[in-house]
């Protein structure tokens, strides 16, 4: 009686499987890190082509708090929704960035953050640091929205 070993590390089929298994690995741990330093921040508009318009940049650390991800999901909601022109004709743009990163500290300093926050930055090196959508986050997200949307117009209104 003969025995075949499908699982003998010699056999063809057990080698193709696993090199198959170690590159489907790969590939997962690849998708995974890109998706981690998009959702940290590393992968958003360029700095430069960001720099055409005005800046509602959203500042935060690499520790998120629910609260942190929810004013940054209604930030970015409420420009897709109220400044979908502005942003069309590249006179707004949104920009997540993680302070905790080494090139971003300095955003601490320019800012005076003490925490997470949304800047409204202008072209002339201008800003308005909006805190109060703590505030609003979880009881009230209409004024907020309110807030974030009066102060980025009004940031708008004094562009060329």
């Amino acid at each position: 009686m003969t025995v075949i070993a499908v699982n003998d590390a010699r056999s063809p089929l057990a080698q193709r499987i696993a090199g198959l298994m170690i590159l489907g690995f790969a590939v997962l741990a690849l998708v995974v890190g890109v998706y981690r330093e998009i959702r940290a921040g590393a992968l958003v508009a360029p700095e430069a082509e960001a720099a055409q318009g005005v800046v509602v940049r959203y500042l935060h650390g690499d520790k998120r708090c629910s609260t942190c991800e929810e004013i940054e999901a209604r930030t970015e909601a409420l420009l897709r929704s109220a400044f979908a022109p502005e942003i069309e004709d590249r006179k707004l743009t949104f920009v997540a960035t993680n302070y905790d990163r080494p090139e971003n500290r300095h955003y601490l300093a320019d800012y005076d953050l003490a925490f997470g926050s949304v800047v409204v930055e202008a072209r002339d090196g201008g800003f308005v640091k909006v805190d109060e959508v703590w505030d609003f986050v979880m009881e009230d997200s209409d004024a907020m929205e309110r807030c974030l949307e009066r102060k980025i117009r009004a940031v708008l209104e004094t562009e060329p």
